[in-house]
């Protein structure tokens, strides 16, 4: 009985201690719209601009694309916050289309200055890749006589070349060798 009583009038200290507790953090808090006017401040007093980049924005589903971009248009009015969005226009284009609005109108109320970048042409790519490889068999002191060019041409034209279709694909095939030992690879694929 007597530790039923005490375990009360600690539970009703410990309810009070918290309630205290609980409206000092209350009258700490800042507002909303404190909050963004002192993010405002800080963000204007910057010397130099934020940005803040955002890639692979068309690998994204129709939903997360429109909130993203809702985003970007609530936070646009801060200064010195730059935002650049990297994104293959027509993808994503495609998929902000709602029988509304198209998505190139969309694109438009958001996006203040486009840069759109050329297509490179398969041929450059491709003289890309095999520079680097002549790169990487000479600095492998790999000989004319372990790699047959007509052998690899031949697979390359046949089999090979459709993978090698973008930039990505091209760079990110040249940073094999620095992962893997050049011996685990046999110079001739047939």
């Amino acid at each position: 009985m007597v530790w039923a009583a005490v375990l009360k009038l600690g539970s009703s200290f410990l309810s009070t201690i918290a309630g205290g507790i609980d409206e000092t953090a209350k009258d700490k808090e800042l507002s909303l719209s404190q909050l963004r006017d002192k993010l405002k401040n800080l963000l204007s007093a910057r010397e130099n601009s934020l940005l803040v980049v955002m890639d692979d924005l068309d690998r994204l589903t129709s939903e997360q694309l429109r909130m993203v971009f809702q985003l970007v248009k609530a936070n646009s009015e801060f200064r010195n916050v730059v935002f650049l969005l990297i994104f293959q226009r027509d993808l994503v284009e495609e998929k902000l289309n709602d029988g509304k609005q198209t998505g190139r109108d969309y694109l438009e109320k958001i996006v203040q200055v486009p840069f759109d970048i050329p297509k490179i042409e398969i041929s450059r790519l491709h003289e890309l890749l095999f520079k680097k490889i002549y790169q990487i068999l000479n600095e492998n002191n790999i000989s004319d006589e372990m790699f047959e060019l007509y052998r690899w041409k031949y697979v390359f034209d046949n089999s090979l070349s459709a993978y090698f279709n973008t930039f990505m694909k091209c760079y990110s095939s040249h940073q094999t060798h620095q992962d893997y030992p050049i011996s685990l690879f046999h110079p001739n694929p047939c």
